[in-house]
């Protein structure tokens, strides 16, 4: 018995073939919290042990996240973000994760090369995204209160070291007023 094959490389694009577009009520209760959700879709060739051609669609949830060096006005429509040899880009929560379910690599079918199952864009999708969400806004106000922490012990300690460098020039003033007041009672005297 052969084994299945991918053939080229998985194409990410958001139109959908017709039929496997994402439930739009699902995609808009994801919205209502993230709008800068997108769901893509992943498109992947397979040769079958038998020699035919088998396509596979994958649900992929993204993130819409601007690029600081690019005007809106000359960006691509979506310019998708791939982890980058086992490391993810910065910036969303769940840059982007295919909805789909690996085989384990003990089973015939990973040995065999059996495509991914497609895990269903559903309500279930809906609730993993919203927790995804929070956590991230959590972990963003930890890091938010994290670093408002270490300014304000910057800027006290800026304080501290302008009041100690004012106290010890306003004594150096009074010296200097001191000893101009007895240079002027010394010439005059």
């Amino acid at each position: 018995m052969g084994k299945w094959r991918l053939v080229g490389e998985p194409i990410y694009t958001a139109i959908f073939p017709p039929g496997d577009e994402p439930d739009p009520a699902i995609v808009r209760a994801i919205r209502r919290f993230d709008p800068d959700f997108i769901p893509l879709a992943c498109l992947k060739m397979y040769q079958t042990p038998t020699g035919g051609e088998d396509r596979r669609v994958y649900t992929v949830i993204a993130r819409s996240v601007p690029d600081p060096e690019e005007s809106p006005d000359d960006c691509a429509p979506v310019n998708v973000m791939l982890p980058a040899k086992g490391r993810v880009l910065p910036g969303p929560y769940y840059p982007m994760k295919t909805l789909a379910e690996k085989w384990d690599e003990k089973s015939w079918q990973f040995r065999n090369g059996v495509p991914e199952v497609a895990i269903p864009f559903d309500w279930n999708v809906y609730h993993f995204c919203k927790s995804a969400y929070w956590r991230f806004r959590q972990a963003q106000r930890s890091i938010k209160a994290d670093v408002m922490e270490r300014v304000d012990n910057r800027i006290r300690e800026e304080r501290a070291a302008v009041e100690s460098v004012e106290a010890e020039a306003s004594g150096r003033l009074m010296d200097n007023r001191r000893e101009l007041y007895d240079a002027v009672i010394n010439a005059v005297g």
